[in-house]
């Protein structure tokens, strides 16, 4: 495998923390997670396909014939998307930052909703920000005649960066048909990009801060639990914004609790959480030093 592909594949990983922790323990992906953080990481749509070109390259026999598919699949699901129909709407979702209102337009084509995103920002005098994003939903029309059957609308669905760069694209009629899933992903051991059972070395512990952020840019806080030696494919973490979390509900918090992947996690210091928040992690944190129904309990030195 390219040593140089390889390494620009684990770069595009988000947490610095994790990627850090890659080169001081001397990780190196098998191929099938080397193709795993390809698809998943790659910063947009076009970066992916040519991510995987490249490495159907690298590859031969079974990852090489699968990568291909996959790649077909994906351009066919971006035609099939654009593809316009008396039958469909475009459903388009405007979000000038992750935190604003959702804005949401029906339109009769995928053009015009790209039209509708130039028009919303001259309407408003104001233009798009580092954060803002758009979702494109293509729903299928009911038009109630009398042999038409019941069935679920919703056909496909796009993400959008700013600057209307695609970042993603689904039809979920042929949803994962480059692998003929099954859905029975624990035993199944073909080649597959789009899996999560990564192990990394873990670098987060029970109790840390920690901040992660989705590819819209979203930025969350939380407590992470349950952390220690072993490598892991993902934290289970409380976020600071959470219910049980704001009424120090700590024996419950549980309920609230959220897998956040490894590539996505960050640990942070508490000087680096939103100042509203401090105080609520701290007493979680005086929390765990007397209870260990979620894990061991943390020394007063922690």
């Amino acid at each position: 495998m390219n040593g140089m592909l390889t390494k620009r594949i684990l770069d595009l990983i988000r947490s610095e923390g994790l990627k850090a922790k890659l080169r001081e323990t001397g990780f190196w992906p098998t191929d099938r997670e080397l193709l795993s953080l390809a698809f998943d990481c790659a910063p947009d749509f076009d970066t992916r396909i040519e991510l995987l070109r490249e490495l159907e390259n690298e590859f031969t026999g079974e990852y090489r014939e699968y990568i291909k598919r996959l790649i077909a699949e994906q351009k066919a699901a971006l035609e099939e998307f654009k593809k316009p129909s008396p039958d469909v709407v475009f459903e388009l979702h405007i979000k000038e930052d992750p935190d604003s209102y959702d804005e949401r337009y029906l339109c009769g084509s995928y053009e015009a909703a790209l039209k509708t995103i130039a028009l919303f920002w001259q309407e408003y005098e104001c233009a798009e920000k580092e954060l803002t994003h758009y979702r494109i939903v293509k729903r299928k029309v009911y038009r109630g005649g009398e042999d038409e059957p019941f069935a679920e609308d919703e056909l496909g669905e796009m993400d959008l960066l700013p600057g209307c760069v695609i970042y993603s694209v689904d039809i979920w009629a042929n949803d994962r048909s480059a692998e003929g899933c099954d859905g029975c992903c624990f035993e199944c051991s073909r080649p597959c990009a789009r899996n999560h059972d990564i192990s990394f070395p873990c670098f987060i512990r029970h109790g840390d801060p920690v901040k992660w952020t989705d590819h819209s840019g979203r930025v969350s806080f939380g407590i992470a639990l349950f952390g220690g030696d072993e490598p892991c494919e993902e934290y289970y973490v409380i976020p600071l914004d959470s219910e049980r979390i704001l009424l120090h509900d700590f024996k419950n918090m549980h309920y609230d609790h959220e897998h956040i992947l490894a590539p996505l996690a960050e640990r942070i210091t508490a000087d680096e959480l939103p100042e509203r928040m401090r105080a609520d992690y701290f007493a979680c944190r005086e929390f765990l030093k007397t209870d260990d129904s979620y894990g061991p309990k943390l020394s007063e030195e922690e």
